[in-house]
């Protein structure tokens, strides 16, 4: 007589001498189905423990929303923060740099050593540093062309509404926005 160290070992013994169609049920039985909520998965029939903890998120932390914020300057800044890490990182990265420079015209005016002090935790913090001076300042180029005096954020929330967003950002070094429009 074989000895088995834990229980699993034992009912899957079990379970392979039930006959098949058995087996299949006895496992799904403990799988039961729960009335679809919006925002669940469609892929798959969510299990009750499953069902309870979607439940217990929504209570504490409400609906989420993808709601996009209405700052398109803040998603170019965002688009160069998370290239090469991962989003944790990327965020940790733009919270600090607002937070640090909170007009993005003061990124544009900072120091860059500065700039990639505050966003290192995003790493390639001189590159990036160096990437959002040069948008920043070709977008205020353009800007001045034009004769505009609004601030950058409102600058180019305006220009997004005139043209696409290729035209805009012909200029800009090595950027292409990830998800492709940002309005």
């Amino acid at each position: 007589m074989k000895h088995f160290s834990h229980g699993r070992a034992k009912s899957r013994e079990r379970a392979s001498l039930l006959p098949r169609e058995e087996s299949t049920q006895r496992s799904m039985a403990s799988h039961h189905p729960v009335e679809r909520k919006e925002g669940m998965p469609p892929s798959i029939l969510p299990t009750i423990p499953f069902a309870r903890v979607y439940e217990q998120l929504l209570a504490t932390y409400g609906e989420a929303k993808n709601e996009p914020e209405n700052d398109p300057l803040g998603g170019v800044i965002a688009t160069i923060l998370s290239q090469h890490t991962s989003d944790l990182h990327a965020e940790r990265a733009y919270q600090q740099l607002a937070t640090a420079f909170p007009p993005w015209e003061a990124v544009r005016d900072a120091a860059t050593d500065k700039i990639a002090e505050a966003i290192k935790c995003g790493g390639l913090a001189h590159m990036k540093s160096v990437r959002l001076q040069d948008v920043l300042y070709s977008l205020t180029q353009q800007q001045q062309e034009q004769g505009e005096t609004k601030t950058l954020v409102a600058y180019l929330d305006d220009e997004l509404a005139k043209r696409p967003t290729g035209k805009l950002t012909e200029g800009w070094t090595n950027f292409a926005p990830k998800g492709g429009n940002w309005h």
